[in-house]
């Protein structure tokens, strides 16, 4: 019984260091510099982007379209649709 112990032991301590390698990799790729995975925002806002939509977007809706509350943009009327094709501001409330 002692043996099966000694090798839950030995995994789970061989599990552990192979859990740290990898954290100390990926620690050591962020700190090295800017993340490639995620691109730095130009500074924008959401509501400064839903302020400055385009006037063409911002047209009367048709009998099969409604507004978005964010920026104005036409969408189908189609329930299944919950967030806006333009800004991906939630439709829910219209």
């Amino acid at each position: 019984m002692a043996e099966v112990w000694d090798w839950a032991i030995g995994y789970l301590l061989v599990f552990a260091a192979l859990q740290l390698a990898v954290y100390i990799y990926y620690r050591r790729q962020t700190d090295s510099g800017p993340s490639r995975a995620v691109p730095e925002g130009d500074g924008i806002g959401f509501e400064e982007r839903a302020a400055s939509a385009p006037a063409t977007r911002r047209r009367e809706p048709t009998g099969d379209s409604r507004h978005c509350p964010h920026c104005g943009t036409p969408n189908e009327l189609d329930p299944t649709f919950r967030y806006c094709r333009y800004c991906a501001g939630d439709l829910s409330g219209t």
